[in-house]
């Protein structure tokens, strides 16, 4: 095996050819990981590409621990949990912790300019007649930081668990209809920020329990006369309001609209009635899945035409 490596590193060496370096001599830190500091490699065509590289190797880095650390403390304390399970749970930390920390003022600090030290190579290729770099960064990472870290995501954790709850707890007792839109949009984005199956559960239950409380919406009639039709919203005995307006029509009727009043609603109309049919008045709102539709009928009124010769001048 060492003559084999021997001839390994000769063909290596007959091959590519080390033309610039940073420092005179290698460091002792590369490859080091320790409970203060790190280091990272990477290789590409350009400094900048391996700087990149080791740019998202540090933050990779970082996140894995934060999650290894978020994932012992809730995990590894429950019993009956298997070794494999453990191993799995960790991998989904690490891959979703990844993705949500993105954010997290602790891993928008990480930059090339807080590097305890930094070392790179330029290599000829002679096979394919190019260069490439070998870059080595060695990033401090204490106990200090690693905690730091911890805190801001479980403090970002937290603040997701904090608005599914009161979002849960407005779902009885909300008043505006287009409140609903905006808590299914967040719990749309919190069932995607959620990493464990239990809490997007939750969330995805509480999204369809908003859409279907729109459904129950109903409209009640307050009072009546000719021109006049009020009423209110009720959902569940409570008035909630909504301000779209709504498709109207009629066979006679002209002018129809909504206006808002201190509480509910009142429908005007000009009545233009005939004696021998049926005068009604038809509106739709579109709220939720369905239709919330209100049909009613007003009266014929004759109109009493009493002419004062007085009035005209011959």
């Amino acid at each position: 095996m060492v003559f084999l490596f021997c001839i390994s590193m000769t063909c290596s060496a007959q091959k590519d050819k080390m033309v610039d370096s940073s420092h005179k001599q290698r460091p002792d830190w590369i490859g080091l990981s320790s409970q203060e500091k790190f280091s990272v490699s990477a290789t590409a065509p350009s400094l900048e590409q391996t700087q990149e590289t080791c740019l998202n190797d540090i933050r990779q880095y970082i996140v894995t621990s934060i999650a290894s650390s978020i994932a012992s403390s809730e995990f590894f304390g429950q019993s009956q949990v298997s070794r494999d399970g453990i191993s799995t749970t960790l991998r989904e930390y690490s891959s979703t912790v990844s993705t949500r920390s993105v954010g997290m003022p602790y891993i928008l600090g990480i930059s090339l300019s807080n590097a305890e030290d930094i070392y790179w190579e330029k290599w000829y290729s002679r096979i394919n007649k190019s260069h490439y770099y070998i870059y080595h960064v060695l990033y401090p990472f204490s106990s200090a930081d690693r905690n730091r870290a911890i805190s801001e995501f479980k403090a970002m954790d937290d603040a997701k668990n904090e608005r599914l709850a009161v979002l849960s707890d407005s779902l009885s007792v909300y008043t505006q209809v287009s409140f609903v839109r905006q808590a299914i949009s967040e719990l749309e984005a919190l069932e995607t920020y959620f990493f464990d199956e239990a809490r997007k559960a939750q969330a995805q239950s509480l999204r369809s329990r908003f859409r279907r409380s729109l459904d129950d919406i109903v409209i009640i009639c307050d009072s009546t006369k000719v021109g006049e039709w009020h009423f209110h919203f009720s959902l569940n005995g409570r008035h909630v309001v909504h301000d779209e307006q709504p498709v109207t029509r009629s066979n006679h009727a002209e002018n129809i609209r909504v206006c808002k009043k201190q509480k509910g609603y009142v429908l005007l109309y000009d009545p233009m009635a005939i004696e021998t049919e049926e005068n009604t008045i038809f509106f739709r709102y579109s709220i939720g899945s369905r239709g919330l539709e209100q049909r009613f009928s007003f009266p014929y009124i004759k109109k009493n035409y009493n002419i004062n010769p007085k009035n005209f001048i011959l």
